[in-house]
């Protein structure tokens, strides 16, 4: 079927991963909405290897798929960036490579930002699925939910860490655009920046319930089966300050950053206050123990075996006249 009334531009960033290629391709053809285009933006990896994965489905994506090769490799960020340029569709959702969804994740989101025209976007209840590989293929070893708390999304609860995954996102194009992209400067937490600055400008929408996405983790895996926050586990933290600082250093430029102070202060000192507090129950739990411990071991010695035939042969010493 050609594309010429697609509405969702799926976006698929790869490099050297075929066989989670082919996965993400047999994942998006089993969607029950047709209405999309998908952008697979090769970053990095061999052109033609490339092509050889997507030959066997080029009847099935025939007039579907864009395949966008840049001379340079992009980053996660510019990749997305690159890959959702080469369309114009109302919707737009990141399928990294080695990620799923349930056959009705594109019909359920589209229809839902249709009859919720206020929202930049709408997140799905997600399942973490844990695999390991299994010969030349992966087999899941195991699930977790993951979600934002009370299945509701709030920028209060996004400022801690990221709630949810790119995978489990479809969100306007206009919102895309209207929030400054995504921001190729950052190499790890990129997803999370956009997710703060979409979630700053408008409503964000969360469907709860039975998971529509499911973000592989591999806990184990090396090189280009890695997942990148553990692979690049160091790069994340430091991305994650480096986005902190940002907005540290936007909010002072526009309020001059008396409430930061105050409240880094009053943090500082309910921390100090709370940690004396602290250290002074588990002094006074220290000093009940040892009392309860030496009495305790007072009445063992008391009621022990040689104790007691110790006392009762006094006792009867005592008593012969």
């Amino acid at each position: 079927m050609a594309d010429t009334h697609a509405r969702v531009t799926v976006a698929v960033r790869t490099m050297n991963r075929p066989g989670f290629l082919r996965r993400a391709l047999e994942d998006v053809l089993a969607q029950d909405y047709e209405a999309w285009h998908m952008v697979v933006l090769n970053d990095g990896d061999d052109i033609a290897g490339v092509k050889e994965t997507l030959s066997p489905y080029e009847e099935r994506l025939a007039g579907r798929i864009t395949l966008v090769d840049p001379a340079e490799r992009q980053g996660r960020q510019g990749a997305g960036n690159r890959a959702v340029e080469v369309r114009d569709d109302e919707y737009v959702v990141l399928h990294d490579d080695d990620d799923t969804w349930a056959p009705t994740f594109l019909s359920t989101t589209v229809a839902h930002l249709d009859e919720h025209p206020d929202a930049l976007g709408v997140a799905t209840a997600t399942d973490i699925i844990y695999e390991e590989r299994d010969g030349d293929g992966y087999r899941e070893t195991g699930r977790a939910p993951f979600g934002p708390p009370r299945d509701v999304v709030t920028l209060f609860d996004l400022l801690l860490i990221n709630r949810w995954v790119p995978i489990a996102f479809l969100f306007r194009r206009s919102a895309w655009e209207q929030v400054g992209r995504f921001d190729p400067s950052i190499v790890a937490t990129g997803d999370w920046d956009f997710n703060i600055r979409l979630a700053t400008a408008g409503q964000i929408d969360y469907l709860p319930g039975e998971p529509l996405a499911f973000w592989h983790q591999r806990l184990r895996a090396e090189g280009a089966d890695a997942n990148s926050m553990f692979a690049e586990a160091d790069s994340h933290y430091l991305f994650d300050r480096i986005v902190r600082d940002r907005k540290i250093r936007e909010h002072l430029e526009r309020t001059g950053g008396g409430d930061l102070l105050y409240l880094s202060k009053y943090i500082d000192e309910r921390a100090h206050q709370t940690e004396h507090e602290l250290r002074t129950r588990i002094d006074n739990l220290e000093h009940e123990l040892a009392r309860r411990t030496d009495h305790l071991e007072a009445q063992i010695r008391y009621y022990s075996l040689g104790e007691t035939i110790s006392r009762n042969l006094k006792k009867l010493f005592r008593r012969r006249p």
